[in-house]
């Protein structure tokens, strides 16, 4: 089952005001770049519009991080405040499974964004070629799930969705071609944000999540931790609220009624059943 995580990482400076020069986010590329290549996982960098995508090699960072997942892509995507690490994975069939690898992606992810952007940055602050007000302080990081290809999304991938139905909601994408959308499923938790899909997901949709989760938990979550001077990587019940709310209004949102899809199924296979009688006592009156 094909299984995608994005990482997003959102960077407390000391003054987050700071807006770094052409120049200085040349210097900031150059040191992660050498980082990367130092810790031989550099793999190739490629420009993406504003962000510097580092493409990363596979078989070191396995061996390196003693990973025991099955990981077939990594990419580190920089610009500025942001960071979004993506990864890419094979054979993920359960939920079981899906903790595992997210324990050990998270883990990794932390490591890479503290070993590379942070101390990169940091150095360069120290040397003076960044301003002050750039150093590192924190970082955020977050993950969202993407099932897609997958078979039955709420038995393998979203647990308790029997008996605790207001975890998840679905989310059905624009159809342009098609006479109905996609359909997704959706469960937020502090952990992470898992979306499950029958089919591929559409890159416009994954966009709009990611800015979701910027605007409504990261950033939210960092103002709150600088007013009360005290910072944890971790969002709370408050944040996922949020994000809940404005994917339900803006993303066309709605909470599954598990009662009511059993009833519909049932109401169709038992409906079918008597239209299967019908037709064979009409075959037989004729006979």
């Amino acid at each position: 089952m094909n299984c995608e995580i994005y990482v997003l990482g959102l960077l407390k400076f000391l003054d987050d005001k700071v807006v770094f020069s052409d120049t200085e986010l040349e210097e900031i590329n150059e040191a992660i770049q050498k980082e990367l290549i130092g810790r031989k996982i550099f793999l190739e960098i490629r420009r993406n519009q504003a962000f510097e995508s580092y493409h990363l090699a596979i078989d070191s960072l396995k061996k390196l991080y003693g990973l025991e997942i099955p990981l077939t892509k990594a990419i580190m995507h920089y610009y500025h405040h942001r960071v979004i690490l993506y990864f890419k994975l094979r054979n993920i069939h359960s939920f079981k499974d899906l903790r595992s690898v997210r324990r050990q992606i998270m883990q990794l992810a932390n490591d890479i964004i503290r070993g590379t952007i942070q101390e990169s940055i940091n150095t360069l602050v120290n040397k003076g070629k960044v301003n002050e007000a750039g150093k590192i302080e924190f970082f955020y990081t977050y993950p969202l799930i993407l099932m897609s290809n997958a078979g039955k999304c709420e038995g393998n991938f979203l647990p308790f969705l029997t008996q605790i139905s207001s975890l998840t909601f679905e989310i059905i994408e624009p159809a342009l071609f098609k006479p109905t959308g996609n359909k997704l499923m959706v469960r937020i938790s502090i952990p992470s944000t898992i979306i499950c899909s029958k089919s591929k997901i559409n890159q416009s949709t994954i966009r709009d999540v990611i800015n979701a989760i910027y605007q409504h938990c990261l950033y939210e979550k960092k103002i709150i931790d600088v007013k009360r001077g005290d910072f944890e990587n971790k969002l709370d019940e408050s944040n996922l609220v949020k994000l809940w709310e404005h994917m339900l209004d803006t993303m066309g949102g709605r909470p599954i009624d598990i009662s009511f899809a059993k009833l519909t199924h049932i109401s169709y296979f038992l409906a079918l059943i008597a239209i299967i009688i019908s037709i064979i006592s009409i075959l037989l009156s004729l006979y």
